[in-house]
């Protein structure tokens, strides 16, 4: 699979990498300086290749609740949060953030993690009134990272973009096209993730003017920043709390999937 943009890329001149059967940009220059232009400014990265799942219908925030490890009752459109799936033993069946819409969720996962996503949350459902779709293909996703990156979105959309919590998002209308714009970093830098339906992609593309960095520098970027992906840090063998997952974590709103050893961990000190 490639990336909508992916003719765009060629013609930069990218040098590209496999990702979970995906063809992404590696780089397109010098991969040190394409980080170092992130630290210094802002950089410009296609992700379309990270996993995108929507889930609606009357009982989807009930159902979330019950089996994922975050507060799913506590958002409000426009909101998100960090979150996992976990199994019986409180192990790890996918990483995710989850952003609320008015009449759905909007939840992003790393590459090739949206079929087991899915799967595991069908055999959960029973009854619920609840709607899966992997939209992974259907949306394209630019992020901007950087300390200048809000001021390179809010010049781009004409608008003054006021400081946003982690995974809170907004309606970003960028050259007429409806977007989607989170706050969300994966460098330790202010970031953005700008989602846009596949066929206008190319359109935020052209409009977001700065440097721009591969998967090579992303890479670089958060090992630095200590942020952690999982396949490559952790997996289905890991419980959240090993990799300083606190903030995927509620200790407080009861019963899920995989609770009783997590809660065992945060208030006895051991499984």
């Amino acid at each position: 699979m490639t990336s909508p943009i992916h003719e765009i890329h060629k013609s930069l001149g990218a040098c590209f990498c496999e990702i979970k059967g995906w063809e992404m940009p590696g780089h397109y220059s010098n991969p040190i300086e394409e980080h170092l232009n992130v630290r210094r400014c802002a950089g410009i990265s296609d992700l379309s290749h990270r996993s995108k799942v929507i889930l609606s219908g009357k009982d989807r925030t009930p159902f979330l609740q019950k089996i994922l490890s975050q507060d799913i009752n506590s958002l409000t459109p426009s909101s998100g949060a960090y979150s996992t799936l976990l199994d019986v033993k409180g192990r790890m069946l996918a990483y995710m953030k989850i952003y609320c819409d008015e009449d759905s969720f909007f939840i992003d996962l790393e590459p090739g993690l949206s079929e087991i996503f899915v799967q595991a949350l069908k055999h959960y459902q029973f009854r619920e009134d609840v709607v899966m779709e992997d939209v992974t293909e259907r949306y394209g996703l630019i992020t901007v990272q950087g300390p200048q990156s809000r001021q390179l979105l809010s010049s781009v959309a004409n608008m003054d973009i006021k400081d946003m919590p982690e995974c809170s998002h907004i309606n970003l209308p960028i050259n007429n096209i409806n977007t989607k714009a989170v706050r969300t970093s994966y460098t330790g830098e202010e970031g953005y993730d700008i989602y846009a339906l596949r066929d206008e992609i190319h359109t935020v593309w052209d409009a977001l003017i700065g440097p721009i960095f591969g998967i090579e520098a992303l890479e670089t970027l958060r090992i630095e920043a200590g942020t952690p992906v999982y396949f490559s840090d952790m997996d289905e063998h890991t419980i959240p709390v090993e990799s300083n997952l606190d903030k995927a974590i509620s200790y407080t709103k009861g019963c899920y999937i995989g609770q009783e050893t997590i809660s065992r961990i945060k208030f006895r000190g051991h499984v």
